[in-house]
């Protein structure tokens, strides 16, 4: 594709299409239909799984060390969005970041408190053997702790929606379109202006912190690939 350079590859795309295919079947399924919501939910752990594993072997911008950075960066590039002066980055940029984990925490523990709750009080699923017992006696109490998780992971959901549509208006990107093709814009203006910019503010490190850390590799080249004098993030 001519001027476009490819970010999401298949993995990362499929991934984020079923997980948010499955949030809605979960949504709709919840009182009527729970062997299907119980289905949707094993599904969302394995996806999950594979998506961790995935941003410490998967290519570049799925990895954990491309768009997670430290907290007073992500703030940081917060200010700047909440002023409309933040940069364009090609894959996610720090707030984004930071959302991923929220969303990921939150839906693996909605999955998992999920699992106790149907072999709690359903007496149904992988753990109904061992909670069958006594599980039910805090079947209520798990229910409260599971749609807490469950109505979290929603709304985060909701407000990822909300910024890429926000990023989208803002820097003239159809991110959604992105997401599905794999490919967003690649240049970048005034580069060595940017890159000037980014030594002056230690965004061109991307999440090298992260990475060492974990021991995943790499320097977190989003800001400085993608950087068009204000873009997406």
């Amino acid at each position: 594709m001519n001027g476009n350079v490819k970010v999401w590859d298949v993995f990362v795309r499929f991934f984020h299409w079923a997980v948010a295919a499955l949030l809605a079947v979960v949504f709709l399924t919840e009182e009527d239909f729970l062997p299907v919501h119980a289905a949707a939910g094993y599904v969302i752990l394995f996806l999950v799984a594979g998506r961790v594993v995935w941003g410490f072997i998967g290519t570049p911008h799925a990895r954990f060390a491309d768009f997670v950075h430290p907290i007073r960066r992500t703030a940081d590039y917060l200010k700047d969005a909440l002023r409309f002066r933040h940069r364009r980055t090609l894959g996610h940029n720090p707030v984004a970041g930071m959302m991923i984990l929220a969303i990921i925490f939150f839906v693996v523990m909605a999955a998992f408190t999920g699992v106790i709750v149907y072999g709690a009080g359903e007496h149904a699923g992988p753990l109904a053997a061992m909670l069958a017992p006594y599980g039910w006696r805090y079947a209520d109490a798990l229910k409260e702790v599971h749609e807490f998780f469950a109505t979290g992971a929603i709304v985060l959901a909701g407000l990822h929606v909300a910024a890429a549509i926000f990023e989208s208006l803002h820097f003239k990107e159809n991110l959604v379109l992105a997401m599905i093709t794999g490919y967003k814009k690649k240049t970048i203006a005034e580069r060595s202006n940017n890159n000037e910019k980014n030594r002056g503010d230690g965004y061109d490190v991307g999440a090298q912190p992260f990475s060492c850390a974990a021991g995943a590799g790499g320097d977190g080249p989003g800001f400085d690939e993608g950087v068009s004098g204000g873009g997406r993030g």
